[in-house]
């Protein structure tokens, strides 16, 4: 007839001086396995030979009892002698078995070891364990579980920990001290009249009806005939066995809308599985929220008076709004031109257009909807007056008046200084259509680190491998090198190259990051890896940082598949800039003093032409370059006042998002909310100066932005023109 062996999955350690508490717990707490096998012998019943049974109702099998004994290689099956190849040891404390000889004598599985990997595969029916020599994980069904010893091998024999046969196998272990021997027990499954039924799943949904978004929970109502405890579910998803987790929840918390087939098996304390049970759920679509209304507070607003909004909307009950996106508008402009935030006050009589657009938490967004509202002749406060004492660094002045910046005299600084140091700039190829080096340059002393790209490779069919940007530093010396990074920030993968610019910027003010390590002639390094992110096709990747070596270091900028290895980076071809910048720039810093003496607003333009810019060469190709903008490049501009003064910032390029710091003061986004996208009567607000005051602003052109900009510094006997 048929034998079938139950065999657990579950993972521990045993202390040999706590042998006995073991074999209580095991006891206490017999573990059962999902597995079953079978395998076939002959028996006779009153002399005459039967044929063998498959069915398993009409199995009835005995139980297998082992005994080993430490440091003997004698074991004994059911009272059979059995010659081992390595008897049981204690080493570091634990006590290990033979493998092969519980799989073959206990288990009735396979074993199969392979050289290269070393590991060792334990396979019943559909189930596998695969440990490695030397290693605390192991799988279960391809699921990672720790073990607190690793398997080790003796005389060429894999030893495992008896706590690991125990539990990971379904086998009740006893541990005798007195005699030194360890008796296993493989209870057997009884078959016709003496059975262990199956337990049974069940389970319903807490809801007769799911909205994409919302949370399934189910309710168990799975049992075992027999009074055994439940210790295991397993639930599956479309009858997919990929889409198989221990909890529901793990991967399908909040589905998307759907017909989906939900699938439970539950096993019992003595190892035995339920069969699969089904439940249909089918997940109706979110709708969009619908805004119903937006009231202003009043008919119609003074000039810088104070304005508020409320406004109704339809949504599932259950959800709420996640984010509002307002904008305002002069009536007649082009809705590209609006400014993105929701009005406080406005300084121009005249229509304007409001509009609002909402998302709830699922991701949908509502329509846009607007509303007309309309300012009078009446003056409250200009709009310079209001921003400069009510408002913030960051908010947008919308210049409605449409105020000329460029009319502004220029101011020129009584002092410059610069820093000199190596700026390496890596922005071409910006967009990367191929692996390879997209720039190479050494750095011995001080310098900086600028990178900019974004993934246009052309992958082969099928090929989802994760592409990578890094930055590798190599000493080519025969001395050790020192390195210190500051300031080290990387931002993305992200398709908003704009708004990743200003992030990096932001970020980059503020940081106070340090890296130091030394390397040793010829050794390289990652000083950056987007390994752990998916750099998807369309997505940038940006950075800065400040670099000091004590020595020639050779950094190297490329783009790499997932697994090329450090040592491949040099021997990868060099790629073709395409029309924005790269190269090497003997200038990181830009010290300017100001005096603002007039009583007149003044104007500072920085990156405005190629007296400006640095100058410098492209190391790959040899040719001289210009840094067109002076990206990378810090300006700290120290200002002096003669009056309070409110200072401004006012892009004349066709983009810009970005940020500034007061080296007395803090970090600012500029502006706060959306950007600025060609329209050159916008600004932002900088912050003030008072009368006799000295500070100093440091900026840097964002990543993704255009440059010039204008520094507008307004006395405040002009606030209120």
């Amino acid at each position: 007839m048929k034998r079938r062996l139950i065999a657990g999955l579950l993972f521990a350690s045993l202390m040999l001086g706590n042998c006995n508490v073991f074999a209580e717990e095991v006891l206490d707490n017999p573990i059962q396995n999902i597995n079953e096998q079978s395998y076939e012998v002959n028996e006779t019943i009153d002399g005459t030979e039967q044929e063998n049974v498959t069915d398993k109702e009409d199995v009835i099998v005995e139980n297998k009892e082992v005994i080993l004994t430490l440091g003997s290689n004698k074991a004994q099956v059911n009272g059979q002698e059995y010659i081992l190849l390595s008897s049981p040891k204690v080493i570091g404390g634990r006590t290990f078995l033979p493998l092969r000889f519980v799989a073959d004598q206990v288990l009735g599985s396979s074993v199969v070891w392979n050289n290269d990997t070393r590991e060792v595969t334990v396979t019943r029916e559909e189930n596998t364990v695969v440990v490695k020599i030397g290693e605390k994980t192991a799988f279960i069904n391809g699921e990672k579980v720790e073990i607190d010893v690793p398997p080790v091998i003796a005389n060429s024999v894999t030893l495992l920990p008896i706590r690991f046969m125990s539990e990971a196998f379904g086998i009740t272990a006893n541990y005798n001290e007195q005699d030194k021997t360890i008796t296993l027990i493989q209870e057997a499954e009884s078959g016709s009249g003496n059975s262990s039924p199956k337990p049974v799943a069940e389970f319903s949904f807490d809801k007769e009806l799911y909205i994409a978004g919302q949370e399934v929970q189910t309710i168990d109502k799975s049992y075992d005939i027999d009074g055994s405890q439940i210790i295991e579910k397993l639930w599956m998803i479309n009858n997919d066995p990929k889409l198989t987790t221990p909890k529901l929840d793990n991967i399908f918390k909040t589905p998307r809308q759907g017909n989906y087939k939900i699938s439970l098996k539950v096993r019992n304390s003595k190892g035995i599985w339920s069969d699969w049970t089904d439940q249909e759920l089918i997940i109706m679509a979110n709708e969009k929220p619908v805004i119903t209304n937006i009231d202003p507070d009043k008919n119609a607003y003074a000039q810088g008076q104070d304005m508020n909004f409320t406004y109704t909307y339809n949504n599932e009950d259950w959800e709420n709004i996640k984010s509002e996106k307002w904008t305002y508008r002069r009536m007649g402009e082009a809705e590209s031109k609006a400014i993105i935030d929701k009005p406080r006050a406005l300084f121009a009589e005249g229509d304007y257009i409001i509009t609002l657009q909402i998302q709830d938490t699922y991701g949908n967004l509502s329509d846009k909807t607007e509303i007309i509202i309309h300012i009078t002749d009446e003056v409250l406060k200009t709009e310079l007056t209001y921003r400069f004492t009510e408002g913030q660094i960051g908010d947008t002045i919308d210049n409605f008046q449409r105020v000329n910046y460029q009319s502004y005299s220029e101011v020129f600084p009584y002092e410059t200084g610069t820093v000199d140091g190596t700026l390496i700039m890596s922005d071409s190829p910006e967009v990367v259509k191929r692996e390879g080096v997209l720039y190479k340059e050494s750095i011995n002393g001080i310098g900086r680190i600028l990178l900019h790209h974004i993934n246009n490779l052309e992958l082969p069919e099928n090929d989802l491998g994760n592409r990578r940007l890094v930055l590798m530093a190599e000493n080519t010396t025969n001395q050790p090198v020192r390195i210190f990074v500051n300031k080290k920030t990387i931002k993305g993968p992200t398709e908003d190259t704009l708004y990743i610019g200003q992030l990096l910027l932001y970020d980059y003010l503020k940081s106070s990051a340090y890296e130091e390590y030394v390397l040793q002639p010829g050794e390289k390094k990652y000083v950056y890896d987007s390994v752990k992110k998916k750099w998807l096709k369309g997505q940038c990747i940006s950075g800065l940082m400040d670099v000091i070596t004590e020595g020639k270091i050779d950094f190297t900028v490329a783009a790499v598949g997932e697994n090329a290895t450090i040592e491949a980076i040099n021997k990868m071809s060099l790629l073709d800039k395409d029309i924005h910048p790269r190269g090497t720039f003997n200038t990181t810093d830009i010290y300017y003093s100001v005096n603002l003496e007039q009583n007149e607003p003044q104007k500072l333009i920085i990156g405005k032409g190629t007296a400006e810019w640095a100058n410098g060469y492209d190391a790959i190709t040899g040719e001289s370059v210009q840094n067109r903008g002076n990206f990378g490049i810090s300006y700290h501009i120290k200002l002096t006042a003669k009056e309070d003064m409110g200072i401004i910032l006012n892009p004349r390029g066709n983009i810009f998002r970005g940020a500034v710091k007061w080296k007395d003061g803090g970090t600012y986004l500029t502006p706060t909310k959306g950007f600025f996208a060609g329209d050159t009567t916008k600004s932002v607000v900088l912050g003030t100066i008072k009368a006799g005051e000295t500070r100093e602003l440091e900026y840097m052109l964002p990543n993704g932005s255009s440059a010039p900009v204008l520094i507008g510094f307004i006395p405040q006997s002009h606030w209120s023109k």
